[in-house]
């Protein structure tokens, strides 16, 4: 690979959450509470109202493209035109918020202690308490994503596993663990992700990649795949699976920098960038660049398959 570090804006501190926005634009959160927009062209830091002095878990634009941005314990920061224009969920009302997602007028926000789901306001710019996911109370909450199909929520847990949420109304909801029997039952759960085969993806601390093969609107899975360092994965710790627009699988890993998958048959490439370490924190893609997040800010490199080792 060859890297790009030259970003002047950018503190060299530790990327935690990218996410890529409707447009296509991109978007970092940094531990120390930093948080960058990337148009394809240039950077800008936004300004906030406030110090913003906690680590970025989360982000999630609405219909007016505000982007509300989930932070530590400094509650939520509404972005308009690059500049905070509310924050929500101040330290006094939430504390340790750790995903985020908006589906419409509904607001998730999982913490340490569960999750909480709120009705939005985008007029006013407020949110309004729903209901509160009883089963998952005391349960840190680390990645929610809706379905391809919208048919509920994936809810990604620290040592309990994967949850699939489904809402019947603002006060009735279904829940069910998924893969109990199959021994997922209690992962530490990282992040999920739906590739466009409808395949899932799961990232674990300490126990690699399972994917799932389009698992029903119940959850019912009818094949899973262990991937891990028994099997030519080069790590069994993994913060994050993407799929590129050609299709092909990257691998964020813990200590072993970027791995990329391209078929069943076990072929797993690694990849390292010279001066920067192997802990991938973030990964998003835009076009044919691959921006990495880790310990020492992002780094810019092509995602093009003649240069892997």
């Amino acid at each position: 690979f060859s890297s790009d570090n030259g970003i002047d804006v950018l503190e060299k501190d530790v990327v935690n959450i990218s996410y890529k926005e409707n447009k296509g634009d991109l978007w970092f959160g940094f531990q120390n509470g930093s948080i960058c927009f990337y148009n394809g062209k240039e950077f800008a830091l936004v300004n906030t109202q406030e110090p913003v002095k906690s680590t970025i878990t989360g982000f999630s634009e609405d219909e007016s493209n505000r982007m509300l941005v989930s932070t530590l314990n400094n509650g939520i920061v509404v972005v308009e035109n690059m500049v905070e224009k509310k924050r929500l969920l101040t330290e006094s009302e939430n504390t340790f918020i750790t995903a985020l997602k908006l589906d419409e007028n509904l607001l998730f926000v999982g913490s340490q202690d569960g999750l909480e789901i709120f009705e939005y306001l985008p007029d006013k710019i407020e949110i309004q308490l729903q209901l509160k996911i009883e089963e998952l109370n005391f349960i840190k909450i680390q990645d929610i994503k809706l379905r391809s199909d919208k048919n509920g929520f994936w809810i990604a847990t620290e040592d309990e596993g994967l949850y699939l949420l489904s809402l019947q109304n603002s006060s009735a909801y279904s829940l069910k663990k998924i893969g109990e029997d199959q021994g997922l039952g209690y992962l530490n759960v990282q992040s999920v992700y739906e590739d466009t085969e409808n395949n899932l993806w799961i990232s674990t601390l300490r126990n690699g990649v399972y994917k799932l093969h389009n698992p029903d609107t119940t959850g019912l899975i009818s094949d899973i795949i262990h991937y891990d360092k028994n099997n030519g994965l080069t790590s069994n710790s993994v913060k994050h699976v993407f799929e590129d627009l050609e299709g092909n699988i990257w691998i964020a890993t813990y200590g072993e920098g970027l791995a990329l998958f391209l078929s069943d048959a076990l072929t797993f490439f690694s990849y390292q960038v010279n001066g920067f370490s192997n802990n991938i924190t973030s990964i998003a893609v835009q076009e044919d660049v691959l921006w990495l997040g880790g310990n020492e800010g992002l780094v810019k490199v092509p995602a093009n398959l003649n240069n892997r080792k």
